[in-house]
């Protein structure tokens, strides 16, 4: 318990659900014109949020994992803001402007990054969760392209050290076990600093291998398209936490969102030339709300971005979400 003097400290990494069906999400937001505040304020609220006190607006989640979420990243992650307004504060100490920043790692038991997985399918926590792994490394590459080994080198241990625990027994499962070997094999390559082609080849071997595991998922389309709607809300979230007032607060949350965005347009790509006729106009459609995101972001280093506004991303999602929930 906290005092009225004591800054209330708070596990939280994730800004993590925009409503699903709310109305005024439905119409065309043009970009620049959403603010974050309007987007959180459709936001699902996950069992255990606690309601922020008078005289606060609360952005992100409230929600603490005993495990303390991202693989042990602990507090590196999530900047999550409260807003003390003019009309009173904690103990009704009005008048004072404040922003305050809690950084921390995030989530819900089970839910790894802090992604909300708890209320999930379990096919959507999958495949949303192999995203993730996918996005790491498609950052990660990227990175050694830019030659930036040592963020590229941060990318590529994560889907070892963070995620791979909770898809270990689904991929034994489907019989695609040997991705550790391939994650092992890769984030060792980088670490030893590798020539970029043996890296490359390692690297689109576990990629191969994951497509090929989400593949083999026995589900339909309308689970894979909310699969990406789930992993861009965590892009969504690690952009929150990367960018504040207009600058890059914390890059390699920034890296992490353009990461986990490329990777749910990878996926967007292979469903828009599905047969399934519906699954393929969703997909279509989920790609021009995905171009409708390149103010957001600009090169690996934050330069170029045009719009530092995460209610972009969330706005596309809930269309999205929506988007899917139509597909039969």
């Amino acid at each position: 318990m906290t005092t009225k003097n004591e800054p209330r400290q708070i596990r939280a990494r994730r800004l993590l659900t925009l409503g699903g069906m709310a109305a005024t999400l439905a119409a065309p937001i043009a970009p620049g014109t959403a603010t974050a505040a309007t987007a959180v304020s459709a936001l699902r609220l996950p069992a255990g949020h606690v309601t922020a006190a008078p005289g606060f607006q609360k952005i992100s989640s409230d929600v603490a994992s005993p495990e303390g979420g991202e693989g042990g990243e602990g507090g590196e992650h999530a900047t999550k803001k409260i807003v003390k307004s003019s009309e009173g504060g904690e103990g009704g100490e009005g008048g004072e402007q404040a922003t305050k920043k809690v950084s921390s790692d995030v989530a819900q038991p089970g839910g790894g990054e802090g992604e909300g997985a708890s209320g999930l399918p379990g096919d959507v926590s999958f495949l949303r969760n192999l995203g993730f792994l996918s996005g790491h490394l498609r950052v990660g590459l990227a990175l050694l392209k830019a030659k930036d080994a040592s963020a590229a080198r941060i990318h590529m241990n994560h889907p070892i050290e963070e995620k791979y625990a909770e898809v270990a027994d689904e991929l034994n499962k489907l019989g695609f076990g040997d991705l550790k070997g391939d994650l092992l094999a890769l984030s060792k390559a980088t670490d030893a600093g590798r020539p970029l082609p043996e890296i490359e080849k390692l690297y689109n071997t576990a990629i191969a291998r994951i497509d090929a595991a989400s593949a083999a998922v026995h589900t339909d389309g309308k689970d894979r398209l909310m699969a990406l709607v789930e992993l861009g809300r965590v892009a969504a979230g690690d952009y929150a936490a990367g960018v504040d007032n207009g600058m890059i607060v914390d890059l390699a949350e920034y890296q992490d969102s353009w990461g986990f965005i490329e990777a749910v347009k990878a996926e967007t790509n292979a469903l828009a030339n599905s047969e399934e006729a519906d699954l393929k106009a969703a997909a279509l459609k989920f790609q021009e709300l995905l171009n409708g995101l390149a103010p957001a972001y600009g090169d690996l280093q934050g330069n170029g971005i045009k719009e530092y506004d995460p209610s972009l991303i969330y706005s596309a999602m809930a269309r999205m979400e929506i988007i899917a929930i139509g597909v039969k």
